[in-house]
């Protein structure tokens, strides 16, 4: 094993000089102390030779120093390091993991309902519309409207129509 370099100490007591510098610690993690004072975590990689030539080497924002710690700055290098031996950037790889997570949470039950409302509506009477928006505002919404939709449940469901049947609607 690669003895470490980098201290939590040496890290703390780095100070800003008048131009960058790097404080290396292994596996292509180091941490670039800039003039403004600021701190970040960096890990520099090279992909597979076969798939850029090796040649050009990549860098990966990791954080800034107090707020991710060396052990956490470790773990996320070690994560990336990952990413590299699969010949997956790790930036391109948080870019598009954002990507997912946001189109998750645009693609909640009740975003849904609301489109598939707006398409229907031309279809259906004023009558019908009206019922089945505040069939969903009274007691969809309210449960799992919030929810990713591939996160609702079969259980959340039947609760949903249990409690409907209840009140004799």
């Amino acid at each position: 094993k690669t003895p470490l370099s980098l201290t939590d100490t040496s890290a703390r007591n780095a100070r800003a000089k008048d131009k960058p510098y790097k404080l290396s610690d292994r596996d292509g993690l180091y941490l670039l102390v800039q003039p403004s004072g600021s701190r970040l975590w960096r890990f520099k990689y090279r992909l597979d030779p076969r798939s850029d030539g090796g040649k050009k080497e990549h860098l990966y924002a990791i954080g800034s120093y107090p707020a991710v710690t060396l052990a956490e700055a470790r773990a996320e290098c070690a994560r990336a390091r990952k990413l590299v031996a699969r010949g997956v950037h790790p930036t391109r790889h948080r870019k598009a993991e954002a990507a997912r997570r946001n189109a998750e949470a645009t693609n909640t039950v009740e975003a849904v309902a609301r489109e598939w409302i707006a398409k229907k509506r031309s279809t259906w009477s004023g009558y019908y519309a009206g019922q089945v928006e505040r069939f969903l505002q009274r007691d969809v919404f309210p449960r799992v409207g919030a929810l990713p939709i591939r996160e609702v449940s079969a259980a959340q469901l039947l609760a949903i129509v249990r409690a409907v049947e209840e009140r004799g609607a």
